[in-house]
C-alpha cells in the first residue's frame, strides 16, 4: 500500500476573499515529481468554519487512513513572519 498524505486547506473567509490554501493543496496533490513516486496524495478544502473541520476531518481520516496529515491555513492580517503550530501528534 502506498504512503498516503492528506493535504487540507480552507475556502475564502472575511478578510481573505481568495484563500491561497485551497489552490495550494490541490496543486500539491496534482503535481508530478519523482519525489512523489509511490505517494498517494489527497487534497481536501474545508469550508472555513470549525464545524466543517469537526464534521469532515474524522470522516476523511477514517475513509483515507492517511500516514500523514498536513493542514494549511492562513489568517486575514499579514504579519512579517510565518506561524507554525507548535503541536504535533505522532503515533
Amino acid at each position: 500500500m502506498p504512503f498516503t498524505i492528506l493535504l487540507t486547506g480552507f475556502g475564502p473567509f472575511p478578510g481573505a476573499p481568495t484563500n491561497p490554501t485551497g489552490p495550494l493543496v490541490r496543486e500539491l496533490a496534482r503535481r508530478r515529481h519523482p519525489a512523489f513516486a509511490g505517494v498517494r496524495r489527497i487534497a481536501h478544502v474545508f469550508a472555513t468554519s470549525y464545524d466543517a473541520v469537526d464534521r469532515e476531518l474524522p470522516l476523511l481520516l477514517a475513509r483515507e487512513r492517511p500516514d500523514a496529515l498536513l493542514m494549511f491555513g492562513t489568517r486575514a492580517t499579514r504579519q512579517p513572519h510565518s506561524y507554525r503550530n507548535p503541536r504535533a501528534q505522532c503515533d
